[in-house]
């Protein structure tokens, strides 16, 4: 209790006194310290703010003459002497708490609006309200310092209404503790990004302190904040203020000077080197890998091929390639590397034609790979097709069975095995016999010889016995007077036929002098079989005539012959 004044009595209230003009005035604490003796109070300003440390409160004592003075008090002889830090005078109608954060126009060379001539925070004294902590003192201005400690170094240190049991890291939320006795409206700000200013997006937040004491209020620390030191403020009122400057009718203002972390990143989830066959049907592999990176403010994580950055899944080539990855934020880079290695194991597609090859005027043929080819593929490339056999005589004529390799530019091999038809389509080369006249018979024909015992034929992959040689007209046929045109054929064993011709005049025969009837057909000759012949048939004449008349005939038909 606390008796201001010379009345005698005991004043009540929470933070205001009021004294009645004098030139002097008794206080006198009453509790379990002993008494005080008077103190003379000389003429004082407007008015005194007494900070009584041993009560852990501010009494206000107003209405004291106009002028400047001090109180002094005399402690007695007490075991536990009541020491008063400080009386302070004021030349206003006013007082305010203000903030200690570096100011521009600071001889600290800060940077925040603290100073009043800036627009400073202020917080009205004379009215009760919400205070930080457990105490609280006012300024004339506000106290620029370098590390926000100029109220603290002031008369009370009345900065102890936050505390920050958690480091701030960045892009992480941190509970700090925030202590009032009666309940109010809380803005606090910190300057992430180190402007100078508590004017950005995400450095400004409200929280509604339900008094009575600390309790735990969020500082969401955004991904943004440089790392390293910067400040804070924080103002707590009855109806709440919106911006880090200005006035507020009642409550307190804190600064603080505040340190924002991070941890440096580091990639502890990370792939092996890695060895895989190729995805059926390409030259690659479409491969998937997990990376995890820790750090504060969450870590980027970029991976590179030669400088060129990719996503997940990435189809890798055939080969080995080397994938590099960062996590990167504002406290650090870490790099890793991992190697993938994709080897083709997919044989080529080998198909196959089946080709007819004709043997040449020699006898042979050759085929390549390409004439049996019909397309044959690969994922990655064909280095080399190889056909066997490739060569082909007379003695392979027919279907044969050959063999398509295929090698791609890895070493895969793929066979295919066909078949080639070997074809002989020479015909045979032949010359025809050269053919002597004849002479038709009574009827003016002439039965046709067989000549083929004269044709001359050779072919490339047959002998000549093996040939079927044949005439047309046939042997044994009729053939009338002229020239008649005798064609020969040979045919081998492949069937191709050969042809040549020759011209068989027949002449005209003499009506009475045909004598030629044996054989039968005639043969064209006129001879003994003839001669018995027409004795045979005589029934008129004599003997004598006949085979004088046939003799002419008989002798001519020799001399044509000669």
């Amino acid at each position: 209790m606390v008796d201001a004044g010379t009345s005698g009595g005991t004043d009540t209230g929470n933070d205001a006194f009021i004294v009645t003009p004098s030139t002097s005035a008794n206080i006198e604490v009453r509790g379990s310290s002993p008494g005080f003796g008077d103190s003379g109070v000389p003429p004082g300003g407007d008015t005194l703010l007494m900070d009584l440390a041993g009560v852990g409160s501010a009494k206000v004592v107003s209405g004291m003459t106009q002028g400047d003075g001090q109180v002094e008090f005399d402690a007695g002889s007490g075991a536990n002497p009541l020491v008063f830090k400080s009386i302070e005078s004021f030349a206003g109608s006013g007082i305010f708490d203000a903030g200690d954060a570096p100011d521009p126009l600071a001889s600290t060379a800060g940077q925040y609006p603290t100073l009043l001539a800036n627009n400073g925070p202020t917080h009205d004294f004379s009215l009760v309200g919400p205070i930080l902590g457990s105490a609280i003192d006012y300024e004339m201005d506000g106290l620029p310092e370098s590390m926000a400690a100029g109220d603290d170094n002031d008369g009370i240190d009345d900065e102890d209404g936050v505390a920050f049991p958690n480091p701030l890291f960045a892009e992480t939320v941190a509970n700090i503790e925030v202590t009032s006795a009666t309940g109010g409206v809380l803005n606090y700000f910190f300057d992430f990004n180190r402007d100078g200013r508590f004017d950005g997006a995400d450095e400004s937040f409200t929280f509604v302190h339900p008094g009575g004491g600390a309790v735990e209020v969020p500082v969401p620390t955004p991904r943004t904040a440089l790392l390293g030191p910067t400040f804070a403020r924080f103002r707590i009122s009855t109806a709440g203020v919106a911006s880090a400057v200005g006035s507020a009718t009642d409550g307190e203002v804190e600064d603080y000077q505040v340190t924002v972390q991070g941890i440096a990143p580091n990639l502890f989830i990370f792939p092996s080197d890695t060895v895989v066959s190729n995805d059926p049907g390409i030259c690659g592999s479409s491969q998937t890998f997990t990376i995890g990176a820790t750090g504060l403010p969450f870590a980027d994580v970029v991976c590179e091929i030669e400088g060129f950055p990719i996503m997940f899944p990435h189809t890798f080539a055939v080969g080995t390639t080397t994938v590099s990855c960062t996590a990167t934020n504002s406290a650090g880079v870490h790099t890793r590397s991992f190697t993938v290695t994709v080897n083709d194991t997919e044989i080529p597609s080998a198909t196959c034609l089946s080709p007819i090859v004709a043997l040449d005027e020699l006898g042979s043929a050759t085929i390549t790979a390409a004439s049996v080819d019909a397309g044959s593929t690969d994922n990655c490339g064909i280095a080399s097709m190889v056909v066997s056999p490739t060569s082909f005589t007379c003695a392979e004529v027919g279907i044969q069975n050959v063999t398509l390799t295929v090698t791609d530019i890895h070493g895969n091999i793929a066979l295919c095995t066909t078949t080639v038809m070997v074809i002989d389509n020479i015909p045979p080369t032949m010359i025809a016999p050269t053919l002597e006249a004849v002479t038709a018979n009574a009827t003016g024909e002439a039965i046709l010889l067989d000549y083929t015992s004269g044709v001359v034929a050779t072919d490339t992959c047959s002998s000549a016995s093996s040939l079927v040689i044949a005439q047309s007209p046939s042997p044994g046929s009729t053939i009338g007077v002229g020239d008649n045109v005798i064609t020969f054929s040979a045919t081998d064993a492949s069937g191709n036929v050969g042809e040549a011709t020759a011209t068989l005049t027949v002449n005209q025969a003499d009506p009475m002098t045909d004598y030629d009837v044996k054989p039968e057909p005639p043969d064209g000759k006129i001879d003994a079989r003839d001669l018995l012949e027409w004795y045979s048939r005589v029934e008129d004449g004599s003997p004598t005539e006949l085979l004088f008349d046939f003799s002419r005939f008989w002798q001519r038909d020799n001399l044509k012959r000669q």
